[in-house]
C-alpha cells in the first residue's frame, strides 16, 4: 500500500478507488490519483494484469502504491465481490469497451444503486455515442483517427504516428482531471457522478486549435514537419554540423537578437515576424540561417542563443534526456524501494504537479499478481471462511 508522508501533500487522502483498468490508460489515470493520496484496490485476473507480462517496472510505471487482488470476473459471484468492495468506495473505475462493464454485472446503473455516492469513470477509445460509439482501439489507432497522425510529418511523406503512446497517458491524464472533477461534483451534490472520457477526446484536445480552425474552416491544416506550428521565420529545425537544432524566435526582439547573433543585420526586420510578410524575403532569411546555423554543432547553438533569452534546445534522445538529469532534479522521477532488490532504487514517475514546493511520488515497487487480496477483503467484512470458500470456488486467487 501506498505510504504517504505527512510531509508530502496528499490533496485525495481518505478517498478510496476500485481500479479494473488494463495496460496503460487508465491505470495511469489512478496511479496519478494515487500519488495524491488516494487508496486505489487494483483487480486484475489470475494471469495478472497485462502489463505485468513485460517488466516489472513497466508494470510498476502505473500501478506502484495500489493494493493488487485478483477476481476471477468469469466466475459466477464475482460481480458480488467487486460490488462489496464499491459498497465502501468513492470511486470505481472501469477501462474497457462500451458495453463490457456491463457484461460483467457493474454497469452505472448496478454500481449506483449498491452505492449512490460513487464517481463511476468510464474510459474508452471512442465512447459510446457517435460515428465511432462502441468501437474498441488502441493509442495508435486513436492517433489515426484523431487527425494527430494525418497532421504528423512532411507535406511530400506518408502521415507518421507520434513515436510514444500518448494517447494512452493522455486519456490517462484527462481520466485522472475528470475523476477529480467527479469527486468535487459529489462533495458539491450529495449525488454519484459518471465520468466519461476517451482517447479520442484526449487526441483532439491536445490539437484544439487546430481542431476550431478546421470546424470553421473545414480544411486541414497541412503537414509541416519540422516547422514550428506558429509558422515564425526564424522557429523551427535547423540543420547543425552534428545534428537538428529547433528554435523558437517568434517574437521581434528575438528575431532581431537572432539576425544580430547570426551577422545577418538585413533580416533584422521586426516585419518578418509578421504573418503578411513578404514571402521572398522570407524565404530569403530562411535561407541565409540555414546556412549560418550549418557552421556550428547544436550544442554550441543551444549556448548562445538561450544566453540571449532566446528559446533553442537540440534534438535529444530520451536516453539523453533521462542522463542529463533534469527530470530527477524537477522530481518528476523519483526512486522508490524494491523489497525484491534492496540495495536498486529505480525511477518511476511522479505526479507531474508540485504543490507547495513537493511534487508527490511513488514510494515502492508494487506486489506481485494478488499480494494483498486477502486484506483487501478482510478490511471489507469478508471473513476467513468466506474468502477461503470465494477462493475454492475460483472467485480470488
Amino acid at each position: 500500500m501506498q505510504q504517504v508522508s505527512p510531509t508530502v501533500p496528499a490533496p485525495l487522502e481518505g478517498v478510496k478507488i476500485v481500479d479494473m483498468g488494463q495496460v496503460l490508460a487508465t491505470p495511469f489515470g489512478t496511479y496519478l490519483m494515487g500519488l495524491l493520496g488516494a487508496e486505489v484496490i487494483k483487480i486484475e485476473s489470475a494471469s495478472g494484469e497485462f502489463m505485468r507480462r513485460s517488466t516489472r517496472l513497466a508494470f510498476a510505471t502505473q500501478n506502484a502504491g495500489k493494493r493488487p487482488i485478483v477476481v476471477n470476473m468469469r466466475e459466477p459471484g464475482a460481480a458480488e465481490v467487486v460490488l462489496r468492495l464499491i459498497e465502501q468506495a468513492d470511486v470505481f473505475v472501469e477501462g474497457f469497451a462500451p458495453g463490457t462493464a456491463d457484461a460483467m454485472g457493474l454497469s452505472w446503473e448496478t454500481v449506483s444503486a449498491r452505492n449512490p455516492n460513487i464517481v463511476y469513470g468510464s474510459l474508452s477509445a471512442f465512447g459510446d455515442v457517435g460515428p465511432y460509439g462502441g468501437r474498441p482501439g488502441f493509442d495508435h489507432v486513436v492517433q489515426a483517427m484523431s487527425g494527430i497522425m494525418y497532421s504528423t510529418g512532411f507535406a511530400d511523406h506518408p502521415p507518421i504516428k507520434v513515436g510514444s503512446p500518448y494517447l494512452d497517458y493522455g486519456g490517462g491524464l484527462l481520466l485522472a482531471f475528470g475523476l477529480l472533477a467527479g469527486v468535487l461534483e459529489q462533495r458539491r451534490t450529495g449525488t454519484g457522478v459518471h465520468v466519461d472520457v476517451t482517447m479520442l477526446d484526449a487526441g483532439l484536445l491536445f490539437n484544439a486549435s487546430g481542431l476550431v480552425r478546421t470546424a470553421e474552416t473545414k480544411t486541414s491544416p497541412p503537414r509541416t514537419g519540422n516547422d514550428a506550428f506558429s509558422g515564425a521565420v526564424a522557429s523551427g529545425a535547423f540543420e547543425t554540423t552534428d545534428g537538428l537544432l529547433m528554435v523558437a524566435a517568434n517574437k521581434a526582439r528575438h528575431l532581431v537578437d537572432l539576425m544580430t547573433l547570426l551577422d545577418l543585420p538585413d533580416f533584422a526586420d521586426p516585419g518578418l515576424t509578421e504573418p503578411d510578410a513578404d514571402p521572398a524575403m522570407v524565404a530569403a532569411a530562411k535561407a541565409a540561417m540555414a546556412q549560418r546555423f550549418s557552421q556550428k554543432s547544436a550544442a554550441e547553438w543551444e549556448e548562445l542563443l538561450n544566453a540571449r533569452a532566446i528559446p533553442a534546445g537540440r534534438v535529444r534522445d530520451l536516453a539523453e534526456v533521462v542522463a542529463e538529469g533534469h527530470a530527477v532534479a524537477r522530481g518528476l522521477l523519483q526512486p522508490v524501494v524494491d523489497p525484491q532488490d534492496p540495495a536498486a532504487r529505480p525511477l518511476l514517475p511522479a505526479a507531474g504537479v508540485k504543490l507547495n514546493g513537493v511534487m508527490p511520488g511513488p514510494t515502492v515497487m508494487p506486489p506481485g499478481i494478488g499480494g494483498e487480496t486477502d486484506a483487501v477483503l478482510s478490511e471489507h467484512g469478508f471473513g476467513p471462511d468466506e474468502i477461503d470458500a470465494l477462493r475454492s470456488a475460483g472467485v480470488i486467487f
